[in-house]
């Protein structure tokens, strides 16, 4: 803990020294132009320009004529335009010391409303969703400041082919093309959170991530290995933080604070953010502190006791310019979770006690960033990461003197390197290395609560194993027309060691190559056709490889001699727009094989330990998942706007005749939403899932599911919002409208019953 002050200190020292001491600015030239539509070639007011690179200022926005002017250095540069109901446009520049003639920028308009954001998690470079032939999604700040949601993978629920599983209230694992836990790969800024102990199946990682530090969300659906490595064989979701931003003028002090209560006492909560800005350099950060009652489920169901816990989250950030061209960026996150329970352990195994405390998150990372104007890159940036999780269980049978703690912590430290350039006019490629390095400290101790005793044991996993990866990339990217080409490569290497007395040293080092090719082709300016050809991985990590100890129906063995599991990816799809209405719809298949899954298996000749039947991972089967998405909008009249989404998916194990685990039911949402004067909006949503009985012999084998499979439902929520005055503004939402019980299919605690919270928010510019 003394270290982390230590370093946050220094962050904040370091960047108020900056603060106080500018850099010179450089002599700038007026760039204009005007940004019309490309069908008409009428103006558009009010769309915004600025500079690529993180935090780059200045910022203009057009007039009613479409104008606009923005002092740059004399160079190279990327403009970024955009405007609300348009695909964002990214075109570069050349500004000379002497102004040129007027650039007229033309933006078309988007086929769906995420279409209108910019997004770096399909190709790791800044790009326009609308240009990218992969499927992503975005919820961006403005939605999140509607939703108020509880925790991270809450804000993910209601998100185009994403259903969130939670084991417990204090947990979330979405699926992603039928896929969840680690083979789902989440990154925070670009950082891997994944590391080497994250479980098969569902976990608890994401919701350790503040939902108020969050600018936005990418969600990329399928394979994403070419660009991340292991674990991206589902989808890839980025979280992007709220970082410091330069100002384009002088010093400037803002912030903000906001808060939200919940009926039942379910949520209460509060959050405080600060932000010191010059034209040279900025610092923001913000602290929330939350409450979570235990949850109160629909229907008959009444209160799920214990569930609730308590979270206290700070973040901070700093950007500098450093001269013209180049920007230096670090962050630091805490996350702290007391007592976070497993409702179902106690309800329904025979559990007096079963609960993660603490659960604690830290990452400190740092970002150089250039974009050097001229020359061979176009941009070079390099990043390190300290990662540190600890993860503490406590576990008590009913009836039993015996308490079980358990610890694991991992530190990970991260290197990124990467450059972009554009070689041949046309092709734009990015080459580059990512390297992370584990090392788990894990324990337990069985302690006597009558007599006293306590017995140090084997933890989760062998104390001080290690586990490293070191992979080179290659992406290209290539427009012609109406057509737009991304491939790419990536070769991986790991290395997992642990010195296990009981099993036996483990010195496991696998190897990957994968490839992928995506293209979209505009028929008309309202019709793209999309595909796609993926590759992808997840190499055995160290809870794979050496796990002793329980899990959801049993209890697990080390398996030392487990090789990757392999994907290859399948997709194709349009995207269509006719009038006010707009359309989109894919169909996938990702092909696994060398699939890791438990099975029987035996702890000197017994198939028994702890009173648990024995398993241990094993490179089992072929399997696949199939499926489609479709996704739609209409505007219904000037201030009425409908959208909906669904999606179906399939798994299934040719080699044992079974269904895939945890496969997720057909399920979509429908909303309504009107928008009034003075920003006022009204919207309802409705939340809907099929019955799911198409069970795995581990779905039936698990408390979660059990042989009956999980029930359909249909929820309706509503939500509500509107300025009160400069800088403060007012949500509200009545979620289960109707009270209906349901619970989502895996979880292990029901969905939430009718309540009513209400939100508060003010920002000071």
């Amino acid at each position: 803990m003394r270290n982390v002050r230590q370093l946050g200190t220094l962050f904040v020292s370091f960047f108020v020294g900056i603060l106080l001491a500018p850099l010179a600015a450089a002599d700038t030239v007026a760039v204009k132009g005007r940004v019309l539509r490309v069908d008409g070639g009428t103006p558009i007011a009010g769309a915004t320009v600025n500079v690529a690179g993180a935090a780059v200022v200045p910022e203009t926005t057009t007039g009613t004529d479409g104008g606009f002017a923005i002092e740059l250095p004399p160079g190279e540069h990327v403009l970024r335009v955009r405007a609300e109901g348009f695909r964002p446009l990214v075109v570069r520049v050349r500004v000379g010391d002497e102004p040129g003639t007027p650039h007229e920028l033309r933006l078309e308009p988007a086929v769906l409303r995420h279409e209108e954001h910019l997004v770096v998690t399909a190709a790791r470079v800044e790009q326009p969703a609308a240009g990218s032939p992969r499927a992503i999604t975005v919820l961006d700040r403005e939605q999140l400041d509607e939703r108020m949601p509880r925790s991270t993978p809450e804000a993910l629920a209601d998100l185009p082919g994403v259903l969130l599983q939670k084991t417990n209230h204090g947990s979330g694992s979405p699926y992603v093309r039928g896929l969840l836990g680690n083979q789902v790969l989440v990154l925070v800024d670009g950082v891997r959170l994944n590391n080497s102990t994250f479980r098969y199946g569902p976990n608890q990682y994401l919701a350790t991530i503040d939902p108020s530090s969050l600018e936005r969300v990418e969600v990329l659906r399928g394979s994403g290995s070419v660009l991340y490595g292991s674990d991206a064989i589902g989808g890839v979701i980025n979280l992007v933080t709220r970082r410091a931003r330069l100002s384009s003028g002088p010093v400037r002090v803002s912030g903000g604070v906001s808060g939200k209560w919940m009926t039942g006492g379910m949520e209460q909560g509060g959050r405080a953010d600060a932000e010191l800005s010059s034209s040279s350099a900025a610092v923001r950060g913000g602290v929330s502190v939350r409450r979570f009652g235990d949850l109160v489920a629909g229907g008959s169901l009444g209160v799920e006791s214990p569930s609730g816990y308590d979270e206290l989250a700070g973040d901070a950030s700093g950007v500098v310019r450093l001269g013209r061209s180049s920007l230096l960026s670090v962050s630091y996150q805490h996350l702290h979770q007391d007592d976070v329970p497993r409702w179902d352990q106690v309800a329904q195994r025979g559990f007096a006690r079963y609960s993660f405390d603490p659960q604690v998150r830290q990452l400190a990372s740092g970002t150089w960033e250039w974009f050097p104007g001229s020359g061979p890159f176009a941009r070079v940036d390099a990043g390190l990461s300290w990662h540190r999780s600890r993860e503490r269980r406590e576990r008590q049978t009913r009836g039993s003197s015996m308490l079980i703690v358990e610890q694991d912590t991992v530190r990970t430290l991260g290197a990124t390197l990467s450059a972009e350039t554009r070689p041949v006019r046309g092709w734009t490629l990015l080459v580059g290395t990512d390297i992370y390095r584990d090392s788990i400290g894990s324990w337990r101790r069985d302690r006597d609560t009558l007599a006293g005793s306590e017995v140090l044991k084997r933890g989760l996993y062998p104390d001080d194993s290690r586990a490293s990866s070191a992979d080179a990339f290659v992406t290209g990217s290539w427009s012609h027309g109406p057509l737009h080409l991304d491939i790419g490569a990536r070769h991986s290497r790991y290395n997992v060691t642990a010195d296990d007395s009981t099993f036996g040293s483990i010195d496991l080092s696998p190897s990957a190559t994968v490839g992928s090719v995506a293209a979209s082709y505009r028929l008309t300016p309202g019709f793209q056709l999309v595909g796609s050809v993926s590759q992808s991985f997840r190499a055995p990590n160290v809870d794979d490889v050496s796990t002793l100890g329980l899990f959801d129906y049993g209890i697990e063995v080390p398996s030392p001699n487990l090789s990757p599991e392999r994907a290859i990816g399948y997709e194709a799809g349009f995207r269509a727009r006719v009038g006010r209405v707009a359309f989109s719809a894919a169909a996938f298949r990702t092909s696994l094989r060398d699939l890791i899954d438990r099975v029987p298996s035996s702890y000197n000749d017994s198939q028994y330990l702890e009173g648990q039947r024995v398993y241990q991972k094993a490179n089992v089967a072929r399997a696949f998942v199939r499926g489609v998405e479709a996704e739609a909008e209409a505007t219904l009249a000037a201030s009425l706007h409908a959208a909906a989404h669904v999606s179906y998916t399939y798994g299934h194990q040719p080699s044992s005749g079974q269904p895939m685990r945890r496969i997720p039911p057909l399920n979509g949402l429908l909303s309504l939403r009107w928008s009034g004067p003075d920003d006022l909006f009204v919207e309802g949503q409705w939340r809907v899932a099929a019955a799911q009985r198409r069970l795995a012999p581990g779905d039936i084998s698990d408390h979660r599911i059990g042989p009956d499979g999980t029930d359909g439902w249909h929820v309706l929520d509503l939500y509500a919002g509107r300025p009160l005055g400069r800088g403060v503004s007012l949500h509200v939402g009545l979620v289960n409208l109707f009270d209906e019980a349901y619970r989502v299919h895996g979880s292990g605690i029901d969905g939430m019953g009718r309540a009513l919270w209400v939100g508060l928010g003010i920002v000071r510019q």
